[in-house]
C-alpha cells in the first residue's frame, strides 16, 4: 500500500467513526463532518483510480470502473444536502423516529460499501489492471440503489412527518 492510499483510507475510516460516535446525539455538526470526510475519501479514492487506470482501458470498462464512486458520492452530497435543509427540525427533535432507523441504516451501507470497496482494491485484478472487477462493480452499484432508496426514504420523513417533539 503506498503513501497515496493511506489518505483515502483515513479519510473514510475518520469520517465513519466520527459518525458513530456522533450518532444519535442530533449533533448535526457530526453529521456533516464525518460525511464529509467520507465523501472526501471517496472522492480521493475514484480520482486515484482514474489517475491509476492504463491508456489502453476501454471507455465502458472506465465507466463501470468509476460508476461506484459517482453513485456513492451522489448519495452522500444528497444526504448531506437533507440533513442541511432541515438542520432545525432534527437538532430540535421534530423529527420521527424512524429518521434514526433510515439512517441507521444509511450507515451500515455505507459501511458496507467501504468493506467492498477495501475488497475490491485489494483484488489481483485491481492491482494488474487498476479496475475493479465487474463483480464488485456490482454489488457496489447495487449497494448504492439501496443508499439512494434510504436516502429518498429519510427525505420523505424529514419532510413530510415532522413531530412537535
Amino acid at each position: 500500500m503506498n503513501s497515496v492510499e493511506y489518505i483515502y483510507y483515513s479519510l473514510i475510516i475518520t469520517g465513519l467513526l466520527v459518525v458513530i460516535i456522533t450518532f444519535g446525539l442530533s449533533s448535526i455538526v457530526g453529521y456533516i463532518v464525518g460525511y464529509s470526510f467520507i465523501l472526501a475519501g471517496f472522492f480521493f479514492l475514484g480520482g486515484y483510480l482514474l489517475l491509476t487506470m492504463p491508456k489502453n482501458t476501454g471507455f465502458l470498462s472506465a465507466i463501470l470502473s468509476i460508476l461506484p464512486f459517482i453513485c456513492i458520492i451522489a448519495v452522500i452530497v444528497a444526504y448531506l444536502v437533507q440533513i442541511g435543509k432541515f438542520k432545525d427540525r432534527i437538532t430540535n427533535g421534530h423529527i420521527s423516529r424512524s429518521y434514526y432507523s433510515f439512517s441507521n441504516i444509511f450507515l451500515i451501507l455505507i459501511l458496507l460499501q467501504s468493506y467492498v470497496f477495501y475488497t475490491a482494491l485489494q483484488d489481483n485484478q485491481f492491482k494488474e489492471t487498476h479496475t475493479i472487477n465487474k463483480t464488485y462493480s456490482g454489488i457496489l452499484n447495487i449497494l448504492s440503489l439501496f443508499g439512494a432508496m434510504t436516502v429518498t426514504t429519510i427525505y420523505i420523513i424529514l419532510a413530510f412527518y415532522s413531530t412537535d417533539g
